[in-house]
């Protein structure tokens, strides 16, 4: 069994950045680092608490010794907000969602965070 956590590198993200930047860990209960794959999907919630998933922006990477480092473009998450119907970002949180993979034995655990 193991666990996976999603820390950002700042607890907050302005449209002004070139990207947003985050880590997932999967480590084992016992400590030691998941080796496997991370997907990982993103969306929005606006100031009323509606979720909105957007498509396109989704990721696939390795986690290697519990660690993976992802990257988000501000410019593909504006470019696929608007594609749905989302124009003003401003005031809403960024919601990742990640589905960790252990290579190993295909087990997996999902966690999310906005």
């Amino acid at each position: 069994m193991f666990e996976v956590k999603i820390a950002a590198l700042k607890p907050y993200y302005l449209l002004t950045e070139d990207s947003f930047q985050f880590n997932v860990s999967a480590r084992y209960t016992y400590g030691k680092g998941v080796n496997g794959i991370a997907y990982v999907r993103f969306g929005l919630i606006n100031q009323e608490g509606k979720r909105t998933h957007l498509p396109g922006l989704e990721n696939k990477t390795s986690i290697q010794d519990g660690v993976a480092s992802i990257t988000l473009p501000t410019e593909d998450l504006r470019g696929k907000a608007g594609k749905q119907s989302i124009p003003h970002m401003e005031g809403c949180n960024l919601y990742i969602a990640v589905t960790a993979l252990e290579t190993a034995s295909k087990s997996f655990i999902q966690s999310d965070k906005t």
